[in-house]
């Protein structure tokens, strides 16, 4: 590593030494600490942060594409937990950033036919040029009955990135027999109840996801070097650090205009 090298960095904090962490599973770490979240995070000219988490990034990537390091490599921990592979069939429910950079990867990685679902109009657009085969709203169109009708016995994985009852029961319904449900968004409650008995009768897979590791970010910049990921196309806006507060209530009240947005330094 040299000076002025441009580098992304694993914000996930980890001890090194504890089962997790010898296993490759930094985010399981006994010790977790996440930039941003515990500590201090990176919105500043500088930060100090350790070696190990320091990822070196080729001249094909540029620095807005290396800003998107890590939510494309929470995107591809996702996909490794749900086991894609060529082939399967996935929806995904909520098409915001990440869900729109989970079905780029699964297209990446061989999906077959792709659903995005979200209720923001103006996202679905994006998710059809960015890989999906459909795109629909689900205030006006019904995921369970498209599913049926495009797809049949159901999808082979349901991404759920929404985490309400409701949603989880559509994501269940819309797969299919022994296939796979991952639950991403963090519940809006400690508890939330789901319909164990389809899940029995269909012997579905309810799988859990939360962050990524060291094995994550090295197959996302090798994606993004291989050109296989379209991180350009999801940043609407590009504002100067000074104005990092008018950036997240701007993602946080227009998601209908703000997709993602850029910090920049002088």
């Amino acid at each position: 590593m040299q000076v002025n090298d441009l580098v992304s960095v694993r914000p996930v904090l980890s001890c090194g030494q504890c089962r997790a962490c010898l296993a490759g599973d930094q985010n399981h770490c006994a010790q977790l600490r996440v930039l941003g979240v515990h500590v201090d995070g990176a919105y500043a000219e500088e930060i100090t942060v350790p070696e190990y988490v320091i990822k070196k990034v080729p001249a094909s990537i540029d620095a807005e594409m290396a800003a998107m390091v890590e939510p494309t490599a929470v995107a591809v921990h996702i996909n490794r937990r749900a086991r894609m592979s060529p082939g399967k069939d996935i929806a995904v429910i909520g098409a915001g950033v990440i869900g729109n950079l989970i079905l780029q990867v699964g297209k990446a990685k061989g999906a077959n036919k792709v659903l995005a679902v979200d209720r923001v109009e103006q996202r679905l657009p994006l998710a059809k040029a960015t890989g999906a085969d459909w795109a629909i709203n689900s205030a006006t169109v019904d995921p369970i009955a498209f599913t049926r009708e495009h797809v049949g016995e159901g999808f082979d994985i349901v991404y759920d990135l929404v985490g309400i009852e409701p949603v989880i029961e559509q994501a269940i319904q819309m797969t299919r027999a022994g296939g796979t449900v991952v639950l991403i968004a963090i519940p809006h409650h400690k508890m939330v109840s789901f319909n164990y008995q389809e899940v029995f009768r269909k012997e579905l897979e309810l799988i859990g996801t939360r962050l990524h590791n060291d094995a994550d970010f090295d197959e996302t910049i090798q994606l993004l070097a291989a050109g296989k990921i379209d991180t350009k196309s999801l940043i609407t806006h590009r504002m100067p650090l000074t104005q990092g507060l008018e950036a997240v209530e701007l993602v946080r009240t227009q998601p209908d205009v703000a997709f993602k947005v850029i910090l920049e330094t002088d």
